[in-house]
C-alpha cells in the first residue's frame, strides 16, 4: 500500500511513544505489511489490519 502521508491520531502517537515504536516502522508496515484482516464495514472508514516485521519484530497496524 503506497501512501504519501500518514495521519496519526493522538491515541496512536501516545502508544508509539510509550512503546518506543518509531514512525518509520509504522510507515514500513503500511508500505510493506501483509494484510491479515479486512474490516469493510468499519465506521467511519473501512480498515485493514497489516502485519510487518520492521527490524525483525512483529508490528500490527490498522489503517483506514
Amino acid at each position: 500500500m503506497q501512501c504519501s502521508s500518514l495521519d496519526l491520531t493522538l491515541h496512536v502517537v501516545q502508544r508509539l511513544f510509550s512503546r518506543q515504536i518509531p514512525i518509520a516502522d509504522v510507515r514500513f508496515a503500511v508500505e510493506h505489511g501483509q494484510e491479515i484482516a479486512s474490516y469493510p464495514t468499519d465506521k467511519p472508514y473501512p480498515s485493514v489490519l497489516l502485519l510487518a516485521f520492521p527490524n525483525q519484530q512483529p508490528l500490527h497496524v490498522v489503517v483506514a
